[in-house]
């Protein structure tokens, strides 16, 4: 795979919510005047790194399920929380573009979610990471000096985060407290994703930018070194990466193939992080996207443009990958969270020309819908917002 093996250290600039200690007494002065008056007001926090981000107002009302919903044309971005029927119980306004996790899910360590600041559609130059808490609402700013950020995992200690330019993939780990960061670069491979496995890291590394070529899942640990290197013969690309239970990665591959309507064959896969063990569960047409255990079942997303009847959800065996049922869905789902024995998934529904959220709930071999809103876009901003995860909120 060729990876380069050079460490470059450096010293992260002081995280943007400090400040010296004469701004600091600043800021003391003016909260004791805000509380002595009793006004209430909404403040913006000091612009770093191009974005101004605005301190949640709904963080006192976290919900059963979270959403996050970014903007790529305009630095807004929103975090709404539902309770368990999907009403609307609170909403946090940002001043950032593009905010998520490319590939991945939102990685949640201690309470805090992290996510990317990709920035502008056509620039992708924010170089910045979020920790946004649930339970507060506060938001900690980790600049991270490296062009085209991709995804974030988050272990306790640390963030790692990737860069894809060029023909360098680079990971960055950051400290979390001191905001020392370490740059390992992967020469001549393009990483897809990262997902925090525990102590270790799980990344999908795709050779030389030849989206023909089979993918490899690296295993590595805190250091960024790699424990295990796998080979994902046969599979061809991967992407989507699930950590639905401590040992199991679940994701999908596609590799073209002529002979089928959509030209591409794609496969459920798993890899075990205690045996080292990967297995390819089910074959299809439409792609496979993220994934959820759910009652001891596997429920998988699945997706495809241009196959009306290939959008919904695909129900198997976790252990022997056999086919339990399908439901399918008149929208493309593109995420899944399963909290309890709760299901919630969420995508674009093309005729509607918005975002669907359900929740379903599973019943024996049934997939039954219990409830399902539309995603307002009009309401807070004149253009529509995209959905990039779901995550279940402090509630």
């Amino acid at each position: 795979m060729g990876v380069l093996g050079r460490l470059r250290q450096e010293q992260a600039g002081p995280l943007h919510f400090g400040a010296s200690l004469k701004r600091l007494f600043i800021v003391c002065c003016l909260a004791v005047g805000l509380v002595l008056t009793a006004c209430v007001s909404t403040p913006v926090a000091e612009e770093s790194g191009g974005v101004t981000p605005s301190l949640p107002a709904a963080a006192e009302s976290p919900g059963e399920v979270g959403v996050v919903r970014p903007s790529h044309y305009s630095a807004s971005a929103l975090i709404e929380t539902f309770d368990a029927e999907l009403a609307l119980q609170g909403r946090s306004e940002f001043t950032y573009a593009g905010l998520e996790n490319a590939w991945g899910v939102p990685s949640i360590s201690n309470g805090v979610m992290y996510l990317v600041v990709l920035g502008l559609e056509g620039k992708r130059d924010a170089r910045l990471v979020i920790g946004y808490n649930l339970e507060t609402g506060e938001v900690r700013e980790y600049p991270v000096d490296l062009p085209a950020l991709k995804s974030v995992a988050a272990t306790d200690r640390f963030l790692f985060v990737t860069s894809a330019i060029n023909d360098v993939s680079t990971v960055a780990r950051v400290d979390k407290q001191s905001g020392e960061t370490v740059l390992k670069e992967f020469s001549g491979d393009f990483l897809v994703g990262i997902t925090a496995c525990g102590e270790r890291l799980a990344v999908f590394c795709q050779p030389d930018f030849d989206f023909t070529a089979d993918a490899e899942l690296l295993i590595l640990d805190e250091e960024m070194e790699v424990l295990n290197e796998v080979p994902l013969q046969g599979l061809g690309r991967a992407s989507q990466m699930s950590l639905v239970s401590d040992d199991l990665l679940c994701f999908g591959a596609s590799r073209e193939d002529a002979g089928l309507s959509t030209g591409y064959r794609n496969s459920l896969n798993t890899y075990s992080l205690t045996s080292g063990e990967l297995r390819t569960l089910a074959e299809a047409e439409y792609q496979y996207g993220f994934s959820a255990l759910v009652g001891g079942r596997l429920v998988v997303l699945r997706s495809e443009v241009n196959v009306a009847a290939g959008n919904g959800l695909f129900v198997c065996d976790p252990q022997s990958g056999d086919e339990l049922f399908e439901l399918t869905t008149d929208y493309m789902p593109q995420h899944l969270l399963a909290r309890g024995d709760a299901l919630y998934a969420a995508g674009l529904d093309q005729a509607l020309g918005a975002y669907r959220l359900q929740q379903y709930r599973l019943e024996g071999d049934t997939l039954t819908l219990v409830t399902e809103t539309t995603l307002d876009s009009g309401e807070v901003l004149a253009y529509d917002y995209g959905v990039s995860g779901l995550y279940a909120s402090a509630g």
